[in-house]
C-alpha cells in the first residue's frame, strides 16, 4: 500500500493539531479546542457508520466493523442510538448520529435534538409542523447562548441511491448550519457506483448544492461489512473528504473566537 497520495494525506491527518492548518499564524485560532470533533449526519442507512469504518481503515492497517452499519440487515432501522465518537487520532473524532427519517423538516428537529444533547434514549418527539416551527426559529438563539462547542465540522451523507431530495429541501438547514458557524456543510454522496443510480439524477443534485454555496462535495465508496478489499480509489476519498473536514474545522474554531457571540454547533 506504499501509494505517495495515500501516504501524504495520512501524514497529513496525524500529524494535524487543532488551529494547523490555517498557514499563517497570525490566523490561527488562538485558543483552539483539545479535539476536532466532525458530525456525521443525514437519513437512516445512507453510510454515515461505513463512512466511520472507511475512515479508520484509510487512516489504519486493517479494516473493522467498529462503527455498526445498520443498513446491512433492516433498510429501516439504524445501529446508532446515540452520539458514538470514534477517534481517528489523539486530536480528531468522527461523531456518528442516529439515522434521521427523512431529510428536510423533520431532518432538522432530529439535528437540533442531536447536536444541542437533548436526544436520549426513550426520548419522544412530536412530530406536529407547529413543533418544527418552533425548533426552527428557536435554534439560532440555543447554539447563541451556548457556550460550548460541541461539534466543529458539520457533513451532511447522502446516498445517490435514494436521492428523492432537491437542493431546495435542505436549503433552510444548510443556511442554519452556515449561520452558527460560518461555513457550509460538508456534502459526502455515497453508493454513486450502483446500478440503481442515474448519473443526471447526481449531476443535477450537485449543481443544486454549488449553486446553494457548498464548496465542497465528495462522491465515495465506502467499505462496508461485505466488501472491505483494499481499494486504493476508497481509501483515497476517505482521506480526501476526512483533510478537508480538518480544513472547515479550523475555519469554525477561528469563526467562534471572532465572533462575540457563539455562532457555532
Amino acid at each position: 500500500m506504499a501509494d505517495s497520495r495515500i501516504m501524504e494525506l495520512r501524514n497529513a491527518i496525524s500529524s494535524y493539531r487543532p488551529g494547523s492548518t490555517i498557514r499563517t499564524a497570525r490566523q490561527r485560532p488562538q485558543h483552539p479546542p483539545a479535539r476536532l470533533r466532525i458530525g456525521l449526519f443525514g437519513p437512516t442507512g445512507v453510510g454515515k457508520s461505513a463512512f466511520i469504518n472507511s475512515a479508520l481503515y484509510a487512516t489504519g492497517e486493517t479494516w473493522d466493523n467498529l462503527a455498526p452499519e445498520g443498513f446491512t440487515e433492516d433498510p429501516h432501522a439504524s445501529k446508532t442510538r446515540a452520539l458514538n465518537s470514534y477517534d481517528i487520532s489523539d486530536f480528531v473524532s468522527l461523531v456518528d448520529n442516529r439515522g434521521m427519517r427523512r431529510l428536510g423538516g423533520n431532518f432538522m428537529i432530529e439535528l437540533g435534538n442531536q447536536v444541542a444533547g437533548v436526544y436520549g434514549e426513550g426520548h419522544k418527539v412530536d412530530w406536529d409542523s407547529g413543533f418544527y416551527k418552533r425548533l426552527v426559529s428557536g435554534l439560532k438563539r440555543t447554539f447563541i447562548s451556548s457556550k460550548d462547542c460541541e461539534i466543529h465540522t458539520c457533513v451532511l451523507v447522502v446516498s445517490a441511491e435514494r436521492l428523492g431530495i432537491r437542493p431546495a429541501d435542505i436549503r433552510e438547514l444548510v443556511e442554519t448550519i452556515r449561520y452558527m458557524t460560518g461555513e457550509p456543510p460538508i456534502i459526502i454522496i455515497t453508493n454513486c457506483c450502483s446500478p440503481m443510480v442515474v448519473r443526471s439524477d447526481v449531476a443535477a443534485f450537485r449543481v443544486g448544492l454549488q449553486d446553494m454555496g457548498i464548496d465542497y462535495l465528495f462522491e465515495l465508496e465506502n467499505y462496508t461489512l461485505q466488501s472491505h478489499d483494499y481499494d486504493r480509489k476508497k481509501h483515497v476519498d476517505a482521506l480526501e473528504a476526512l483533510r478537508q473536514c480538518l480544513v472547515v474545522g479550523d475555519r469554525v474554531m477561528k469563526n467562534k473566537e471572532e465572533s462575540s457571540k457563539c455562532t457555532i454547533l
